[in-house]
């Protein structure tokens, strides 16, 4: 995903898997099957203008996660709550316990 003002076009796909909703996937058309990308790139609209846009995970805030794109310049970063990266950050500090152990 490159470029400034990348057009992201929108295709229903029948799949031979189960899909979760609102996750990302690379698709393979031929076996019908897709590989989820991780919970920090998130294709979404933008606040404002409501463009879909791509946004990558950057930090977490207090009371949200933040996400940069550049897509938009004036738009370049949003707050965003998102339980995938809670999860996947849950996930990383575990495994660092457990190294530590």
């Amino acid at each position: 995903l490159m470029g400034t003002k990348t057009p992201f076009e929108e295709q229903i796909y029948e799949s031979a898997q189960p899909l979760e909703s609102e996750s990302l996937y690379l698709f393979d058309s031929v076996n019908r099957s897709g590989i989820q990308l991780r919970p920090f790139i998130a294709v979404m609209p933008s606040p404002e203008n409501q463009t879909v846009a791509c946004f990558i995970f950057n930090r977490v805030e207090k009371d949200s996660t933040r996400w940069v794109s550049y897509h938009f310049e004036h738009e370049s970063e949003i707050k965003h709550a998102s339980r995938g990266v809670d999860d996947a950050l849950a996930m990383l500090k575990r495994f660092k316990g457990e190294a530590e152990a």
